[in-house]
């Protein structure tokens, strides 16, 4: 189902070997069980909407939801390296727990108050810990989270997809009820370095730009499309894979 690919991309990054994982907003997946393949010592999972008893889980290859034998309450009753906690960080720190490597895959783009949650890994990693970020850019060309997700399955006379498509979710003004409105927090990616630097030292800093059929194909609509004070990189890179040291 990919669940082992981002671990796996990780333990190429940080050694995971032994260590204590930390999964930052994970969501209701089995990348647990993809760190322990990957090497990890053991694995906590933390997410203030996680569904301990689905028995269904979004498949990474298909992005369908597949059924499997067990829920997560049931992999954390018969597997003791892996903890799922319902919650946020803060309660992690009046536990008392410390980790070795912290991981955020696709979630900062979404956390209001960014700065703080940052602060408060620094109490929940042990001294050089290491922090990995995953970061979809909301000013790509598929930042909003919405349909279309690729270029094929654009349609122009969806009123729906025209409020977002080619760069136009950076214009649009949307009700305080639609996704982009409360679910993206329009961090730009020098905010995001700015943001890290205050707390950690970036070892890595990987800007990969818009894929073939992901708004590449779109990228001569861009010069129309940059507002003011923005460049060409702002919009045209998707994600940053950022690994970062604590200070």
């Amino acid at each position: 189902m990919g669940f082992v690919r981002w671990p796996r991309r990780v333990a190429r990054l940080v050694d995971l070997g032994g260590r204590d994982i930390l999964d930052v907003g994970c969501g209701t997946t089995l990348h647990s069980i993809g760190f322990l393949t990957a090497g990890a010592k053991a694995y906590t999972g933390l997410d203030p909407t996680l569904d301990l008893d689905a028995k269904a889980f979004k498949s990474k290859v298909t992005h369908q939801f597949e059924p499997t034998p067990f829920s997560l309450r049931e992999l954390t009753s018969t597997e003791p390296r892996i903890t799922y906690w319902m919650g946020i960080t803060e309660g992690l720190v009046a536990a008392g727990k410390r980790f070795d490597v912290a991981t955020l895959h696709n979630v900062t783009e979404h956390v209001d108050g960014l700065n703080g949650l940052l602060e408060t890994l620094t109490s929940l990693l042990k001294p050089g810990g290491h922090l990995v970020i995953h970061h979809h850019n909301f000013y790509c060309w598929d930042g909003h989270h919405c349909a279309p997700e690729t270029e094929e399955l654009l349609d122009l006379d969806n009123q729906e997809q025209r409020l977002v498509v080619d760069w136009a979710h950076l214009k649009t003004v949307f009700p305080e009820d639609h996704y982009v409105s409360r679910g993206l927090n329009r961090i730009t990616l020098d905010e995001l370095h700015a943001l890290l630097i205050k707390y950690f030292v970036i070892d890595v800093w990987e800007e990969k730009e818009s894929p073939p059929g992901r708004g590449r194909g779109r990228f001569h609509l861009l010069e129309e499309n940059i507002p003011q004070g923005m460049t060409r990189r702002d919009l045209a890179v998707k994600n940053v894979l950022t690994v970062c040291t604590l200070r």
